[in-house]
């Protein structure tokens, strides 16, 4: 996170900071919203090991689309139908 780092600290403003801070909690939110909502979709049976790694592999999948999606965000390229068909 930019806002961390003393040198860009001491060049930013505080609505900067403030800003560069509030998109980094949005964020966080909606990983965590993500999660939660794969939890409910996709129950598992504890104590069934092979499920249980099975989900964590979807997951862990899912995970990585929504940050490529945020980091790198698709042009109609056909790119994100190919991401899409990765899970």
């Amino acid at each position: 996170m930019e806002w961390l780092s003393g040198r860009r600290r001491s060049q930013q403003s505080p609505a900067a900071a403030l800003a560069a801070f509030d998109t980094s909690v949005l964020q966080i939110r909606d990983w965590l919203s993500a999660e939660q909502e794969m939890l409910r979709a996709q129950p598992v049976a504890v104590g069934d090991y092979d499920e249980i790694m099975q989900h964590l592999d979807k997951q862990k999948v899912s995970v990585l689309l929504h940050l490529l999606h945020l980091l790198y965000p698709l042009s109609a390229n056909g790119t994100s139908c190919h991401l899409r068909n990765i899970a």
